[in-house]
């Protein structure tokens, strides 16, 4: 069997973006497809609850790093002398 998970940010403006997750599985033969399809209902509401937390802290930090970019610039524009 193979897993794979991403976690990628979608732009949707100049200033925001989507954060989205996505799991794919592939199974190689019948017996690993019927072993995932014991195991998945069994773990899925704990992987939903892992993502939900960790699209939330992306989501802070994301925001954290815009604020801090914003406050960065605006101190850079003022610095310099710009809008005296």
């Amino acid at each position: 069997m193979k897993i794979v998970w991403t976690l990628r940010a979608d732009p949707i403006a100049a200033a925001e973006s989507v954060a989205r997750t996505e799991t794919r599985v592939a199974t190689t033969d019948p017996n690993s497809r019927a072993a995932f399809m014991r195991y998945w209902p069994m773990v899925a509401p704990g992987i939903v609850l892992i993502r939900r937390i960790s699209l939330g802290i992306v989501k802070r930090e994301a925001e954290r790093r815009a604020r801090e970019k914003r406050h960065d610039t605006g101190c850079l524009v003022k610095a310099l002398g710009a809008g005296d």
